[in-house]
């Protein structure tokens, strides 16, 4: 071959790879624009961490170390691509000039390429043979997967067995494979091969599940007609650069409480279905069903399990924020709740979901052989008891308060609680896309904290506690707020903490970790140091624990919506649960609380409790 023509045809197929990838550049260019170049000694420190490290991907054992060897035999053999294009198109050897260390270089680079080809075959045999559901089994993966058994069996032929002759059939063979490779990315899940590490470095360095800001004020957030134009207007260049950067792994699927649930979600294709009609024109404008979003439980183990940090929970709460705010499409159910606590015009109704007068609010406190300081009254005190809808309203879940409320007096806590004058946070009001009506009760509530000076909060709902710690502040909020076990693990440390004993050494605990308390916030030890601190309890930990915990499907406004399709989320959180043999299930939350013994009454199970923390402290 002419080295001219090697150029001509070297210098085309590059071309064409610039052209089609600067198309995919393109659509992330024109996104709206969002800082993530700040902190970029933290940036670095994770692009090798999960980037080069490959932290996450060996969550997977055997996939993951198999990827990691595909990963990195990459690196390593980057300079042999390199030499086989300059021998080809120069007639000029690089790795020569390295002398012995080039030499040694080869021979690392046989041994790579090796396990490269055995990497390959493994995938080759995983997408044939073993079908795992939450793999996209399509001809895209095997296309992909031969081009690099071509391109490490050329590599691996030339610098091992070739005569002199055929190495340069095999380094032209080489190269022919490396542009047509090149050339097909771009329409490819292999694209992520350029963008995995660029997505790793720009991942949000904000709190779990932060959810971009949104100007209720600017009606050009409010008019659009379909999915697809608010999610053009909305989304930042790093939510488009995610849906390029997707490699269909399933990662996402394989840990969904919905989509276990044999629910119409897939976190995977909801991310596809927005790359797909995002960067074409001429598509269905409407991209997500009403079935896929409102099948979100918001848990966010879709997006911790990401390999490469996609973030999931944004988009899909900017399309519930369509859904809800344009489209007016919410489920009946949701519709009563949201009534509930305030009006389609701004005005707060009860205050909270159940529809429980003010009046009853205060209701749980009767029982309690002590009076508690009301805010309202002008009584002082230190710390603001944050009851939520469910404490004050659920005869269940009243219980939780009115075991914290003792230990927090019997402890000498100076606290008092707003009563009547406390309405819902609006957490769940968020999660389903309503950023008005949010809006509107956290300034209301921020406005009550200022008005009688609240500077601290306890709540043992980890709804609340995320939405004032991780949300509020940027409407204003100036109060730090405590979740009741950090709080009182805090009261235990010092020494503080009065409780009743009692020897449950007989007994058997397991701890269900709810996923806004630890995956969002990142409070496993407390809950347990607790138990194992005053109980004598053997607790057991189960497989689905601390981050890997699976939902009780009571999230993202979820505990307000009928569960009609698949099985149901918590009866499978349950069994899960049971199968430690506890007679008492803790928690530390009113949501999971629900939720869990909603499925242990259907199922008839005396022999076992559901217990908040509190409840269990106070025994």
């Amino acid at each position: 071959m002419n080295i001219n023509f090697a150029l001509i045809f070297f210098a085309i197929g590059v071309a064409f790879f610039f052209y089609n990838a600067a198309k995919k550049i393109a659509i992330i260019w024109k996104a709206k624009p969002e800082n993530r170049f700040d902190k970029i000694s933290t940036r670095l420190k994770s692009l090798l961490i999960f980037g080069f490290g490959q932290k996450r991907v060996f969550r997977n054992k055997i996939a993951g170390v198999m990827h990691a060897a595909l990963f990195w035999g990459f690196f390593l053999l980057f300079l042999v691509n390199v030499n086989f294009a300059s021998e080809i198109l120069f007639n000029y050897s690089l790795i020569h000039l390295l002398g012995k260390a080039g030499n040694a270089y080869l021979a690392i680079c046989q041994i790579t390429s090796a396990i490269v080809i055995l990497s390959v075959f493994y995938f080759i045999y995983r997408r044939i043979v073993t079908k795992p559901k939450e793999l996209t089994l399509d001809w895209d993966g095997l296309i992909c997967l031969f081009f690099i058994l071509g391109l490490k069996a050329s590599d691996l032929y030339a610098n091992t067995f070739a005569t002199n002759q055929n190495k340069i059939y095999a380094e032209y063979g080489h190269l022919l494979i490396l542009l047509s490779f090149l050339n097909y990315m771009p329409f490819s899940k292999y694209l992520h091969i350029f963008l995995a590490l660029p997505n790793i470095f720009f991942k949000s360095l904000k709190s779990f599940g932060y959810l971009p800001y949104f100007d209720v004020e600017n009606e050009k957030n409010l008019t659009a007609e379909n999915q697809k134009d608010f999610c053009l207007t909305r989304f930042s260049w790093k939510q488009m650069l995610d849906t390029f950067a997707c490699m269909r792994c399933g990662r996402c699927d394989a840990v969904c409480p919905a989509n276990i649930s044999d629910k119409s979600l897939s976190p995977k294709t909801i991310i596809q279905k927005l790359n797909k009609n995002l960067a074409r024109k001429n598509e269905n404008k409407n991209i997500i069903s009403s079935n896929e979003l409102w099948n979100c439980t918001t848990c966010g183990a879709c997006q911790q399990n990401c390999p490469i940090f996609i973030e999931h929970l944004p988009k899909i709460i900017e399309l519930r924020r369509f859904q809800s705010m344009i489209a007016g499409n919410l489920p009946p159910e949701t519709q009563l709740a949201l009534e509930n606590v305030i009006s389609a015009e701004g005005q707060i109704k009860f205050g909270n979901p159940y529809g429980t007068q003010k009046e009853q609010k205060e209701d749980w406190t009767k029982t309690l052989p002590f009076s508690l300081p009301k805010i309202y009254e002008n009584q002082k005190f230190d710390i603001l008891l944050w009851v939520g809808c469910g404490g004050a309203s659920d005869s269940r879940l009243q219980k939780i308060p009115q075991n914290l409320a003792k230990i927090m007096h019997n402890s000498g806590v100076k606290f008092g609680i707003l009563g009547k004058e406390e309405i819902c946070c609006g957490e769940w009001i968020r999660k389903i896309g309503n950023e008005y009506l949010f809006q509107i009760i956290t300034r209301e509530n921020i406005e009550i904290f200022k008005r009688y000076g609240i500077k601290e909060i306890i709540t043992f709902c980890p709804h609340c506690y995320n939405t004032f710690k991780n949300e509020y502040q940027e409407f204003g909020s100036d109060f730090k707020v405590w979740h009741h076990t950090e709080f009182l693990a805090n009261l235990m440390k010092r020494k503080k903490l009065h409780i009743k004993s009692k020897d449950f050494s007989m007994k058997n605990i397991v701890y269900h970790d709810p996923c806004y308390l630890g995956r969002y916030n990142n409070i496993y030890e407390e809950p347990r140091r607790l138990i194992d601190w005053k109980i004598c309890a053997n607790i057991k930990e189960m497989g689905k624990s601390r981050e890997d915990s699976f939902c009780c499907g009571g999230g993202g406004g979820r505990a307000f919506m009928e569960e009609t399709e698949g099985q149901k989320i918590n009866d499978i959180r349950l069994e899960q649960l049971l199968k430690s043999d506890p007679d008492i299930i803790a928690t530390a939350c009113p949501f999971c609380f629900m939720m869990l013994d909603d499925s242990l009454k259907k199922k008839n199970i005396e022999d076992v409790k559901i217990m908040d923390i509190a409840e269990i402290l106070n025994l």
